[in-house]
Protein backbone atom coordinates (compact mmCIF):
# COMPACT_ATOMS: atom_id res chain seq x y z
CA UNK A 1 0.00 0.00 0.00
CA UNK A 2 2.92 2.28 -0.76
CA UNK A 3 2.51 5.59 -2.53
CA UNK A 4 5.13 7.46 -4.56
CA UNK A 5 7.72 4.71 -4.51
CA UNK A 6 7.43 4.06 -0.78
CA UNK A 7 7.60 7.62 0.49
CA UNK A 8 4.10 7.32 1.98
CA UNK A 9 1.86 4.48 3.12
CA UNK A 10 -1.77 3.73 3.73
CA UNK A 11 -3.50 0.95 5.62
CA UNK A 12 -5.71 -0.70 3.03
CA UNK A 13 -4.93 1.52 0.02
CA UNK A 14 -2.04 3.76 -0.99
CA UNK A 15 -2.35 7.11 0.77
CA UNK A 16 -0.35 9.80 2.53
CA UNK A 17 -1.22 8.89 6.14
CA UNK A 18 1.01 9.76 9.10
CA UNK A 19 0.64 6.59 11.15
CA UNK A 20 1.10 4.09 8.36
CA UNK A 21 3.83 6.17 6.73
CA UNK A 22 5.78 5.99 10.00
CA UNK A 23 5.26 2.22 10.17
CA UNK A 24 6.10 1.72 6.50
CA UNK A 25 9.28 3.79 6.62
CA UNK A 26 10.40 2.05 9.80
CA UNK A 27 9.96 -1.32 8.08
CA UNK A 28 11.91 -0.05 5.05
CA UNK A 29 14.73 1.10 7.34
CA UNK A 30 14.87 -2.27 9.07
CA UNK A 31 14.64 -3.93 5.67
CA UNK A 32 17.82 -2.26 4.48
CA UNK A 33 16.88 0.96 2.71
CA UNK A 34 19.91 3.22 2.61
CA UNK A 35 19.78 6.75 3.99
CA UNK A 36 20.29 7.98 0.42
CA UNK A 37 17.01 6.41 -0.79
CA UNK A 38 14.96 9.28 -2.33
CA UNK A 39 11.62 7.88 -1.15
CA UNK A 40 12.94 7.62 2.40
CA UNK A 41 14.11 11.23 2.30
CA UNK A 42 10.71 12.32 1.00
CA UNK A 43 8.87 10.39 3.71
CA UNK A 44 11.17 11.78 6.42
CA UNK A 45 10.46 15.31 5.20
CA UNK A 46 6.70 14.60 5.40
CA UNK A 47 6.88 13.24 8.95
CA UNK A 48 9.22 15.99 10.09
CA UNK A 49 7.08 18.78 8.61
CA UNK A 50 3.94 17.29 10.17
CA UNK A 51 5.54 17.25 13.62
CA UNK A 52 4.47 15.09 16.54
CA UNK A 53 0.70 14.73 16.94
CA UNK A 54 -0.16 14.26 20.60
CA UNK A 55 -3.76 13.51 19.78
CA UNK A 56 -2.47 10.47 17.85
CA UNK A 57 0.17 8.81 20.02
CA UNK A 58 0.18 5.74 17.77
CA UNK A 59 1.52 7.70 14.81
CA UNK A 60 3.84 9.76 17.03
CA UNK A 61 5.39 6.58 18.45
CA UNK A 62 6.28 5.19 15.02
CA UNK A 63 7.40 8.53 13.59
CA UNK A 64 9.63 9.01 16.65
CA UNK A 65 11.40 5.74 15.85
CA UNK A 66 11.84 6.70 12.19
CA UNK A 67 13.29 10.12 13.00
CA UNK A 68 15.51 8.68 15.74
CA UNK A 69 17.06 6.26 13.25
CA UNK A 70 17.39 9.08 10.70
CA UNK A 71 19.36 11.21 13.21
CA UNK A 72 20.17 14.82 12.16
CA UNK A 73 18.34 18.09 12.67
CA UNK A 74 14.96 16.48 12.02
CA UNK A 75 15.46 14.15 14.99
CA UNK A 76 16.76 16.89 17.28
CA UNK A 77 13.76 19.14 16.57
CA UNK A 78 11.29 16.25 16.83
CA UNK A 79 12.74 14.91 20.05
CA UNK A 80 12.74 18.26 21.83
CA UNK A 81 9.11 18.90 20.94
CA UNK A 82 8.02 15.36 21.78
CA UNK A 83 9.91 15.05 25.03
CA UNK A 84 8.84 18.43 26.36
CA UNK A 85 5.16 17.99 25.50
CA UNK A 86 4.94 14.46 26.89
CA UNK A 87 6.58 15.42 30.15
CA UNK A 88 4.37 18.51 30.43
CA UNK A 89 1.17 16.53 29.79
CA UNK A 90 1.89 13.73 32.26
CA UNK A 91 -0.56 13.52 35.19
CA UNK A 92 1.17 14.85 38.30
CA UNK A 93 -1.22 14.17 41.18
CA UNK A 94 -3.70 11.65 42.47
CA UNK A 95 -4.16 8.00 41.72
CA UNK A 96 -3.18 8.50 38.06
CA UNK A 97 0.11 10.29 38.75
CA UNK A 98 2.77 9.27 36.25
CA UNK A 99 0.27 8.30 33.55
CA UNK A 100 -1.29 10.14 30.61
CA UNK A 101 -4.98 10.94 30.19
CA UNK A 102 -6.70 8.99 27.43
CA UNK A 103 -9.51 11.50 26.87
CA UNK A 104 -7.67 13.71 24.37
CA UNK A 105 -6.01 10.93 22.36
CA UNK A 106 -7.41 9.02 19.38
CA UNK A 107 -8.19 5.44 20.38
CA UNK A 108 -7.91 6.61 24.01
CA UNK A 109 -11.54 5.72 24.74
CA UNK A 110 -10.97 2.14 23.54
CA UNK A 111 -7.42 1.64 24.79
CA UNK A 112 -7.75 3.64 27.98
CA UNK A 113 -5.14 5.10 30.26
CA UNK A 114 -2.87 2.05 29.98
CA UNK A 115 -2.77 2.23 26.17
CA UNK A 116 -1.92 5.94 26.12
CA UNK A 117 0.61 5.64 28.95
CA UNK A 118 2.36 2.74 27.22
CA UNK A 119 2.65 4.65 23.94
CA UNK A 120 3.86 7.82 25.68
CA UNK A 121 6.42 5.87 27.72
CA UNK A 122 7.69 3.90 24.72
CA UNK A 123 7.95 7.15 22.75
CA UNK A 124 10.04 8.75 25.48
CA UNK A 125 12.38 5.78 25.69
CA UNK A 126 13.02 5.26 21.97
CA UNK A 127 16.63 6.38 22.24
CA UNK A 128 17.22 4.17 25.27
CA UNK A 129 15.97 1.07 23.45
CA UNK A 130 17.23 1.57 19.88
CA UNK A 131 20.61 2.46 18.46
CA UNK A 132 20.21 4.65 15.36
CA UNK A 133 20.58 2.45 12.28
CA UNK A 134 22.21 4.99 9.99
CA UNK A 135 24.53 6.45 12.61
CA UNK A 136 26.01 2.99 13.21
CA UNK A 137 26.34 2.33 9.49
CA UNK A 138 28.12 5.63 8.93
CA UNK A 139 30.51 4.87 11.80
CA UNK A 140 31.24 1.41 10.37
CA UNK A 141 31.77 2.80 6.87
CA UNK A 142 34.12 5.46 8.23
CA UNK A 143 36.17 2.85 10.08
CA UNK A 144 37.00 0.95 6.87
Amino acid sequence: VALEGGAFYGYSRPEKKLSTTGIGLLCRMYGGWQRSEPSLKKGIAFLSASGPNFRDMYSTYYATQVLHHWVGDEWTKWNLATRDELIKSQVRQGHAAGSWNPDKVSHGAKGGRLFVTCLATMTLEVYYRHLPIYHLKEQADGAK
